[in-house]
């Protein structure tokens, strides 16, 4: 379980990074291993914990700007998301998504959201993308890791675009990849980790 695998890299490590809310115990962990940095990555604790860095990510902001492309690239006026579940990290990238596509043409519409409740399923993924796609969505972007492969092999079917996420995905199928919404997850990690080593400074708390 989770709890167990924090205690044991605890255990070896002196830097402890999980990723993923699943990790939410490390406030009551972290606290019975001071000598221990953690880095929790995605998420916050409920209260400041003086070993533990929470890292967040204004993926509002980057969204915005797929979605401005989204908006200016639709054909239809309609454009698309899937998310990986309802969550507020997920909703935090819809949010920004519809506002950017909606300022690059107020007259377009955003359809609501289709959550797979899934990560690795690219088959889930590709009759989501084909379900807004049925419903005029001509450009979709994929919050759902694993999962949003299949949008893009509904988008080569169907002949629409799609977005990816996390990191460039053009390299997918750049036939229908215009651009991905990228958070540089490992390079918030890498200067964190960074910090301590050269400098001795974590911002813990």
């Amino acid at each position: 379980n989770f709890d167990a695998q924090m205690q044991n890299a605890a255990d070896t490590a002196n830097i402890v990074v999980c990723v993923g809310w699943e990790f939410y115990n490390v406030e009551t962990i972290a606290p019975d291993y001071p000598e221990v940095n953690w880095i929790w990555v995605d998420n916050a604790t409920s209260a400041p914990v003086s070993n533990v860095l929470n890292i967040t990510y204004a993926q509002n902001e980057g969204s915005f700007l797929v979605g401005y492309i989204a908006g200016k690239l639709s054909k239809t006026g309609k454009v698309g998301v899937i998310g990986g579940e309802d969550s507020d990290t997920i909703n935090n990238f819809v949010v920004g998504y519809k506002q950017g596509a909606l300022y690059a043409n107020p007259d377009g519409e955003v359809l609501d959201p289709i959550y797979t409740n899934d990560y690795e399923d690219p088959a889930k993924g590709k009759e989501s993308a084909l379900a807004l796609n049925s419903k005029g969505a001509d450009v979709i972007f994929q919050v759902a890791d694993k999962t949003g492969l299949g949008v893009f092999e509904a988008a080569q079917e169907k002949g629409f675009y799609a977005i990816g996420v996390d990191k460039d995905q053009k390299s997918e199928n750049p036939d229908v990849v215009v651009c991905s919404m990228l958070k540089h997850v490992g390079e918030s990690i890498y200067q964190a980790v960074a910090k301590y080593i050269d400098e001795g400074v974590f911002n813990g708390g």
